[in-house]
């Protein structure tokens, strides 16, 4: 182990929009399903979706006689991956989706066997299941990625030896397990977090004891944190984004519990309960941008979804607020520590809640940053309120000349057109002192461009006040006697060439 230190089914859709902090995001939100969706009778309390980047939610919801389903919606027609009712599944949960809208999770069958599956709305498929290998899919999460890996946490047959595991085409890859009993080995760890290289994170516990944060590609595990950077505890899930920062909760003698990411070899805490917060319920994950998610209990009693450590500022919605015709009645109650899938790298975040009516459903709040209007995912320009009001498909906050077309630059300079001053010039964009067409040369460094140069200025070579004004200079010994003069005659040489010099001048 290598150590590293450092610190189809219908639903309405309901279109809301909620205007918040002058600081915050606004975010409209949309209802993927609730009870009033055909089949679905209710949602296990305080399960979130998981949602994927063409912002697709999955979700498991409960059916009619007992029975469960699991459906992929995105705010109209629902896609449904498996109905209890008509296969041999009698339980779905740990779910994940990839951006091709297929589905991972975990589910027992009614003969009791359990197995890894997927499905993306036809057939499922067997990812691998306990008739070999394995006796025990434990409880937690699995994750997909797009190259259709499967991670997962089992225990092998009969042995009870704890493991962490990655599946690709039939392929098993053990990322870590309990097998060994030195100190240094892990007695156990974290449902794992995959991002879309295969790289796992998971929190894990040694047999001495020791908790830490690890990440592992399959051939090599690396401890990224631990006890030794200051932290008193670890808890749960993580979760991955694809360039590496982990987001996670822990603790330590200054924060008892708190939400922290580690990138790029730095901790950057929050949010902690020092603070409004009281309990940290789902960590919902962390996008491309470095975005996180968590819902959390606020010392008031009341609860939300937040994206960091200001209640303000980072509330993507709260008990209490609207939200499809009624008001939130609860979004936290859940002891679900779910690591990644909350959220897409668009800032679009799956969630559970229930209302104050009563009904229970699954939304996704969209952001719209630059409060147009329009949410980020259906917006050209998601963060510039003024889109491309000059027409010219690069964004007003991109655009290199206002009021123009950036295309057009008719020099190649890189300057467009429309703020170019020397259009036809591809060494200028201003006239400067000589004009367009014209170098602003100054050959000897005085600060005057040699276009613009002065007799008595000296310009460094023969149009200087040494050899005479500008257009009357003293011709050079190579200019008058053709070079070659043996080195005694230098002073003849010089004034015999004065003198030529100036007679000609006379007869011109």
């Amino acid at each position: 182990m290598h150590t590293h230190w450092l610190m189809q089914l219908v639903v309405t859709t309901c279109l809301l929009t909620v205007v918040k902090d002058a600081n915050a995001i606004e975010y409209s939100f949309i209802k993927i399903a609730d009870e009033n969706a055909p089949l679905i009778e209710g949602f296990p309390i305080g399960l979130p979706g998981v949602i994927n980047e063409s912002g697709e939610v999955a979700f498991v919801a409960f059916l009619a006689n007992g029975e469960r389903g699991l459906f992929v919606g995105a705010g109209g027609a629902l896609t449904t991956i498996v109905n209890t009712n008509f296969t041999d599944f009698d339980s779905v949960i740990g779910l994940s989706i990839n951006d091709e809208g297929t589905v991972s999770f975990r589910a027992t069958r009614d003969n009791g066997t359990e197995g890894i599956f997927t499905g993306s709305g036809g057939a499922t498929t067997t990812v691998i299941d306990d008739t070999s290998l394995f006796d025990n899919f434990i409880t937690g999460y699995t994750s997909i990625n797009n190259a259709g890996t499967v991670s997962f946490m089992a225990t092998r047959d009969n042995t009870g030896v704890l493991g962490l595991y990655t599946i690709e085409n039939g392929a098993l890859t053990t990322i870590v397990d309990s097998g060994s009993a030195g100190d240094t080995d892990f007695a156990s760890f974290s449902s794992p977090a995959m991002n879309a290289q295969g790289v796992v994170s998971f929190g894990g516990q040694l047999n001495n004891g020791e908790l830490g944060l690890y990440t592992s590609n399959g051939s090599s595990t690396t401890k990224l944190l631990g006890e030794e950077n200051g932290f008193t505890s670890l808890f749960g899930f993580t979760g991955i984004n694809n360039a590496g920062a982990i987001v996670f909760r822990g603790g330590t003698m200054d924060i008892p519990t708190g939400i922290f990411v580690l990138s790029s070899g730095s901790v950057t805490p929050i949010a902690d309960s020092a603070g409004p917060f009281g309990t940290f319920r789902v960590i919902g994950g962390i996008n491309d941008a470095g975005t996180i998610v968590f819902s959390a209990d606020l010392d008031n009693f009341s609860g939300g979804i937040y994206t960091g450590g200001d209640t303000e500022a980072d509330k993507v919605i709260e008990d209490g607020d609207p939200l499809d015709g009624s008001t939130v009645a609860d979004l936290t109650s859940s002891s679900t520590d779910r690591g990644v899938g909350m959220i897409n790298s668009i800032g679009q975040i799956a969630f559970w809640a229930e209302l104050a009516d009563g009904r229970r459903g699954i939304f996704r709040a969209d952001p719209d940053t630059d409060e147009d209007g329009v949410p980020d995912h259906e917006d050209a320009c998601p963060f510039d309120a003024n889109d491309d009001s000059d027409g010219d498909g690069v964004c007003d906050s991109d655009d290199a000349c206002a009021d123009s077309d950036d295309a057009i630059d008719a020099d190649g300079d890189g300057v467009p057109d429309g703020c170019d001053e020397c259009p036809d010039d591809a060494n200028k964009a201003a006239p400067g002192a000589c004009g367009c067409g014209n170098a602003d040369t100054d050959a000897n460094n005085n600060g005057t461009p040699d276009c613009n140069e002065e007799p008595g200025e000296g310009d460094g070579g023969n149009n200087d006040d040494e050899d005479g004004p500008i257009g009357q200079e003293m011709p050079t010994t190579e200019e008058c006697c053709g070079g070659g003069m043996p080195a005694i005659m230098p002073f003849m040489l010089l004034g015999w060439c004065r003198a030529r010099r100036r007679k000609r001048s006379r007869a011109i």
